[in-house]
């Protein structure tokens, strides 16, 4: 049954999607840890490298970019 829901969609479209799913996810994940990280303060000391957030906010934006580009394809 539920093969056959997938055998009626598009591949173009289950790409497009697990694409835009993985960017979300990424993103929310650099998200996520500049909160955590942001609440704890040490004296004079960084808690966390800004890398740690931006790459995955960035990867994240640039694949939630190419899924919806993905789907206006379709």
């Amino acid at each position: 049954m539920v093969e056959d829901a997938f055998r009626s969609v598009p591949p173009g479209r289950l790409l497009a999607l697990g694409v835009l799913l993985v960017g979300v996810g990424l993103a929310l994940t650099g998200l996520g840890f500049h909160v955590e990280a942001a609440g704890a303060r040490c004296d004079g000391c960084a808690p966390y490298h800004p890398l740690f957030v931006l790459a995955p906010v960035a990867s994240g934006a640039a694949l939630t970019t190419v899924g919806g580009w993905l789907f206006g394809r379709e």
